[in-house]
C-alpha cells in the first residue's frame, strides 16, 4: 500500500530537515576547525611563550653559602609530572632548578619547546630555570651546529656557566651522546677562567661519562670519558649531574660524586626507585647531600598536546576544515536547487519523479 500523500509530504520536509542539518553541521566543523587551526599556529609561534635563557657568566645571590637546588630531567613533554614537581619543588624552598634534558619528544619542532616552556613556567613561576639539552632535544645526531636549533631557541646556548653564592655551575653539552667537537678545550677555557673565583663546582649534562648499571654501557664513548677524568681533577669538582639512565644512581668520577637523576616523565629503568627529582643541598662545608623524592610517572595532556604542536605542524587540519565547508556548501546549494526544481530528482525527494 502506497503511503498517503501527507506522510509522503511528511517524509520529504523530514529529508530536507536532515539535510539541512547535515549542510549547516560540515559548515559549522570546517569553520571551527579553520579557526583553532589558525588560533594555534599563532598561539605557539614563539611571541607568547616565555624565555629561559640562562644567567650565562653571571653570578647570582654572590653572598649566599649554603645552596639549595632541585634536579629535574627525562620528560619528554610529559607535563603532569612536571606540574606535580613543581608545586613539591616550590614548597621545598629551592634557589633553581637544574634539567639534565630530554625536554621534548622526537621527532620534535620548535613548537613542541614552546609549548613545555609554558607549562614549566606555569609549574615553577619566578624559580630560575637552568637546562642543559637531551639527545631528546636535537633535530638530528648530524650537522652538531644545527642540531639544536630549536631548543636554543628558547633554552639557550647548550654550553655555558653560572655562579650561585661560591659555587659555580657549568652546562656540558652530551645531546649527541658525546662530547661536542672542541668540547674538553671550551670546558678547559672555561675553568681556567672562572673556577679561581669560586669554592666549588657542580658539572651538570645528560649523558653520564660511564654506565653504573652493569650490562651493554649507554653512556659517553670511553675516549670522552678518558678526556673528563684527565682534566676534572685538576679544578676539584665538587658534583657531577646526569640523566638519560632514568634513575637515581651515585657513584664517583673524576674525584667527584657523580649522581644521574630519576626520570621525571619517561619511563622508569630501575627496579628499586621510581620516577621523581632530586633535592641537593651544598652546605658552606662537608659533602653534597642528594635527597630523592618520588612522583608517580608523569603523562602529557594528549588533547592539549595534540592541538598546540600537532595540529599546527602540517596542513592537514587546515585542508580538512576547507574540505568540510565547500562539502557543506554544496548540500546546501544541492537541496536549493532541488525545492525550486521539482524535476531534479532524488531518492524520496519529489513525488514528480519516475
Amino acid at each position: 500500500m502506497k503511503p498517503a500523500k501527507s506522510t509522503r509530504s511528511h517524509m520529504k520536509r523530514t529529508s530536507f530537515c536532515l539535510i539541512r542539518f547535515l549542510a549547516l553541521a560540515l559548515v559549522v566543523a570546517g569553520i571551527g576547525i579553520c579557526c583553532m587551526c589558525m588560533v594555534y599556529m599563532r598561539r605557539y609561534d614563539g611571541r607568547m611563550t616565555p624565555m629561559m635563557l640562562p644567567p650565562s657568566g653571571r653570578v647570582l645571590e654572590p653572598e649566599k653559602r649554603v645552596v639549595r637546588f632541585a634536579v629535574i630531567g627525562d620528560f619528554d613533554v610529559r607535563n603532569d609530572g612536571i606540574e606535580r614537581a613543581g608545586a613539591e619543588i616550590r614548597s621545598l624552598g629551592a634557589d633553581f632548578v637544574l634539567c639534565t634534558g630530554d625536554i621534548a619528544k622526537k621527532p620534535q619542532d620548535v613548537r613542541h619547546f614552546h609549548w613545555i616552556a609554558e607549562r614549566i613556567h606555569d609549574a615553577f613561576g619566578d624559580i630560575p630555570f637552568m637546562a642543559t639539552p637531551g639527545n631528546h632535544d636535537r633535530e638530528s645526531k648530524e650537522a652538531f651546529e644545527e642540531g639544536l636549533r630549536p631548543y636554543e631557541l628558547i633554552f639557550g646556548h647548550p654550553e655555558y656557566w653560572f655562579g650561585y653564592g661560591d659555587c659555580m655551575f657549568v652546562s656540558l653539552n652530551t645531546s649527541r651522546e658525546t662530547l661536542p667537537p672542541g668540547g674538553i678545550k671550551n670546558l678547559r677555557e672555561m675553568l681556567q677562567q672562572e673556577r679561581g673565583n669560586f669554592q666549588r663546582l657542580v658539572i651538570f649534562s645528560h649523558v653520564p661519562p660511564i654506565d653504573l648499571r652493569g650490562g651493554k654501557p649507554d653512556c659517553l664513548p670511553e675516549v670522552d670519558a678518558g678526556q673528563l677524568d684527565s682534566l676534572l681533577p685538576e679544578y676539584s669538582p665538587t658534583l657531577y649531574l646526569c640523566g638519560h639512565h632514568h634513575n637515581y644512581s651515585s657513584s664517583k668520577f673524576a674525584g667527584s660524586t657523580l649522581v644521574t637523576t630519576p626520570a621525571l616523565g619517561q619511563q622508569n629503568r630501575s627496579g628499586s626507585h621510581g620516577n621523581g627529582f632530586l633535592m641537593v643541598t651544598l652546605p658552606e662545608k662537608g659533602e653534597p647531600v642528594v635527597e630523592l623524592h618520588e612522583i608517580s610517572g608523569g603523562e602529557t595532556c594528549s588533547l592539549e598536546y595534540f592541538m598546540a604542536s600537532k595540529l599546527n605542524l602540517t596542513p592537514t587540519g587546515f585542508i580538512v576544515g576547507v574540505v568540510c565547508i565547500v562539502l557543506g556548501v554544496a548540500i546546501m546549494f544541492f537541496r536549493r536547487r532541488t525545492e525550486q526544481n521539482p524535476q531534479v530528482c532524488g531518492k524520496n525527494v519529489t513525488p514528480n519523479c519516475p
